[in-house]
């Protein structure tokens, strides 16, 4: 898989290495302008972490921007170390800052002298190549790693970026145990250093746990109840003149569809049904009308809500004008 302005023809990772005398005797140090280390330890040497661990190591990087992008998908995927191989740039350049988005807050970063001392330890090292390396070991798509990784069950995994300009040499892909490719577009497979580190962490590390399943109050309604709640809106959507009343599936069965791919609760369908006794009783039915779906002539709707018109009375003040005028006639 290529990176930058050439193929990252290595990556490795390895998602902290475990104890012991390799990963001690190695020079490994806090790279300069990481305040701190999100790193948790118990005890001596010893890292808590997923199973299997990822390292990212970057070899000779020579921009910080692309440092700080690899450090942010680090922690995008969970990755809590990141090893530095006699990088070219500094990381307190601006760039590695604004391109990490606090990532480094939450990655320990470490400076490593050479391949060997940063892989020290890891009990599985992946080099990853865009195809074009002088190498004759077969290439391994992520699919295929995935499997070799759950077969051997590697507490750790080293996940190795060549730098930039060129990718790894041919003795550094000989140090690693395989070779990984991600397919690109032949007629143009280079990647970004960074978008390589995202794309393999993407497709190495443990997927998130499936959401829990529904409680029982969310359990999808019956077919039954999606019947019946259906039919009450559509008698309200034809009262109203939503639907047409010569060809109501044309727009009524898009409803359903839409309704059908929301998989409504009972409590869901409820409320719906109350929106369409709402929709009715504003087009004159009552409510208790439309239950169901059937629906009657608004006449006999409005005979059933019968309405009291008053009287006007005639004031008792103002006498009829034929009265008084007959009155003062007799005078």
């Amino acid at each position: 898989m290529p990176a930058g302005g050439g193929a990252p023809r290595g990556a490795g990772g390895g998602g902290g290495f475990p104890p012991g005398a390799g990963a001690s005797r190695r020079p490994l140090r806090q790279a300069p302008g990481v305040a701190g280390s999100s790193w948790s330890r118990v005890g001596p040497g010893s890292v808590v972490n997923e199973t299997p661990s990822f390292t990212v190591v970057l070899v000779r990087p020579h921009y910080a921007g692309n440092v700080g992008a690899a450090v942010r998908a680090a922690a995008n995927f969970g990755v809590r170390r990141l090893v530095l191989v006699a990088p070219r740039c500094h990381l307190e350049d601006p760039e590695f800052v604004k391109m990490a988005m606090g990532g480094q807050q939450r990655v320990e970063i470490l400076e490593a002298p050479s391949l060997d001392a940063a892989v020290a330890g890891a009990q599985l090292v992946v080099a990853t190549t865009s195809g074009r390396a002088r190498d004759p070991r077969p290439l391994h798509t992520p699919e295929a790693l995935r499997a070799r990784m759950a077969a051997a069950s590697p507490a750790s995994v080293a996940l190795v970026f060549g730098p930039e300009r060129g990718g790894l040499s041919a003795a550094e892909l000989r140090s690693c145990q395989i070779l990984l490719t991600v397919p690109t577009a032949p007629e143009f497979p280079v990647l970004n250093l960074a978008q390589a580190v995202a794309v393999v962490l993407a497709l190495l590390t443990p997927r998130p746990a499936p959401a829990p399943p529904r409680s029982p109050l969310d359990a999808p309604a019956s077919a039954a109840e999606f019947g019946d709640a259906l039919s009450h809106l559509t008698a309200a959507l034809l009262e109203t003149g939503f639907l047409d009343p010569q060809n109501p599936e044309r727009v009524g069965g898009q409803i359903r569809r839409l309704l059908a791919r929301a998989v409504p609760t009972s409590r869901e369908l409820a409320i719906l049904r109350g929106i369409a006794s709402h929709l009715a009783y504003l087009a004159g039915k009552s409510p208790r009308q439309v239950v169901g779906g059937a629906a009657s002539p608004k006449s006999s709707a409005r005979g059933s809500r019968p309405v009291t018109r008053r009287k006007r009375a005639a004031s008792p003040s103002a006498p009829p004008a034929a009265s008084s005028s007959s009155n003062r006639s007799t005078r």
